[in-house]
């Protein structure tokens, strides 16, 4: 198996541990430690932090949960275009945390950062799985 695609598998389930922490914290309150500024509680509790009654943490568990069921497929085109949506949100949320709610949750841009190298890897995934056919060819 690819050394991407491994990578590319080992960062969802990083992703699906991290936003099943995220979602358990909304649905039963984990009273998560927050080491960096004490954030995290004002973000997860903010009015951005769910959509009605479901938080968006459940919506990133999806998200990893597919990103890794497409790399065992081997789908690198669904994988990769999900994964622009991914990177586009995180970068909304981020800047929800930084000029919005000012507060930032840890966990929260833990995924933030998942999700921008995991678009990484599955731009390179892509690139060297078309650049046979002359895609990508340079000059």
């Amino acid at each position: 198996m690819n050394k991407l695609r491994i990578l590319i598998l080992v960062l969802a389930l990083v992703g699906v541990f991290d936003a099943g922490v995220l979602t358990a914290q909304h649905l039963v309150t984990l009273n998560l430690p927050c080491p960096v500024g004490g954030g995290c509680e004002l973000v997860l509790r903010s009015k951005y932090a769910a959509v009605g009654p479901v938080p968006l943490a459940a919506f990133g568990l999806v998200y990893y949960l597919t990103i890794f069921w497409l790399a065992l497929k081997k789908q690198t085109k669904l994988l990769l275009g999900l994964m622009v949506v991914g990177v586009v949100f995180s970068a909304y949320l981020v800047y929800l945390q930084l000029f919005v709610i000012h507060a930032l949750c840890q966990y929260c841009l833990v995924s933030a950062g998942n999700c921008l190298v995991l678009f990484t890897a599955g731009v390179l995934l892509y690139w060297h799985g078309n650049k046979k056919s002359g895609l990508f060819r340079m000059g």
